[in-house]
């Protein structure tokens, strides 16, 4: 506590401009008042500039996480590596295949077949090393994976710059943040529209980027939750319905849907209650 004190002297509570995940300690906040309590940006705020967000000291967690997080930030990430596999072996799958759509439907099913596989083979494999030398070494590797596996900055940052712009009342700058976010026209879309398109941005990602991993790392550990990623990797760069990916996506996509099934449901019933508990409407 005293570490960030001093890191932050311009105020008894801590601004976390720089570590938006940190807010998982505190996902939710009081909507009324929230502008003046430095929760959410005021009115003219700039959108190209970090969304400041208060969080008090007084508790251990969020503090030691504020020191922890910029080290685990530097970290490379396992989703980066499953992006460079995916991007790597489609050509070369495209050229075993034959251009047909059963051809590409099956260089689709090898190309979520060994992504996952080369996924979890490598999890295991350097969990397997960390074991064998210290038991302290594995834990910690476990842990640094499975913070890897949460996608919550990113989703913020995003929403709280649309939420900044409409704040502001440049329905044009709105509409260009909430294009960075859905995959749908943005050009035409009023203020509910923005509004409705951004929320449900937020809900879909919360499900694929918190609740999801946690809900397979509670069932099968780093592993599983490293073979979620690797599903929800492969949906969200060749899972599209269109000429290049109607068929070579499609395996990708279904998978995507089986594993999501549980989770999305899980994390609706968690939105209601935590609506109902901060009385949201």
């Amino acid at each position: 506590t005293e570490l960030v004190r001093s890191a932050f002297p311009h105020s008894a509570s801590v601004y976390a401009s720089n570590f938006h995940s940190a807010y998982l300690a505190y996902p939710f906040h009081e909507p009324h008042g929230a502008v003046e309590a430095g929760l959410l940006p005021p009115s003219g705020y700039q959108i190209d500039e970090p969304v400041p967000r208060r969080y008090p000291v007084d508790c251990g967690f969020p503090t030691k996480f504020f020191v922890l997080y910029p080290c685990l930030s530097l970290l490379p990430l396992p989703v980066v590596g499953m992006g460079y596999a995916i991007i790597w072996l489609e050509p070369v799958l495209r050229r075993s295949f034959p251009p047909t759509p059963r051809g590409e439907y099956l260089a689709g099913v090898v190309l979520t077949a060994l992504v996952c596989f080369l996924s979890v083979a490598a999890v295991v494999i350097i969990l397997g090393v960390a074991a064998l030398i210290h038991p302290a070494l594995y834990w910690l590797i476990s842990v640094v994976l499975c913070f890897q596996t949460l996608a919550a900055k990113g989703l913020y940052n995003a929403a709280a710059k649309v939420y900044a712009a409409l704040a502001a009342g440049d329905i044009g700058a709105a509409r260009h943040c909430v294009r960075q976010i859905v995959g749908r026209d943005t050009d035409r879309l009023d203020r509910p529209g923005i509004v409705r398109a951004t929320v449900e941005t937020v809900a879909e990602n919360a499900s694929d980027g918190v609740v999801a991993p946690l809900f397979y790392f509670a069932l099968g550990g780093v592993p599983l939750a490293i073979l979620y990623k690797a599903v929800n990797t492969l949906d969200s760069m060749i899972g599209y319905k269109n000429d290049k990916y109607m068929y070579l996506g499609r395996a990708a996509a279904r998978l995507d849907d089986i594993a999501n099934f549980i989770p999305a449901r899980l994390t609706a019933a968690l939105l209601l209650c935590s609506a109902w508990l901060w009385r949201y409407n």
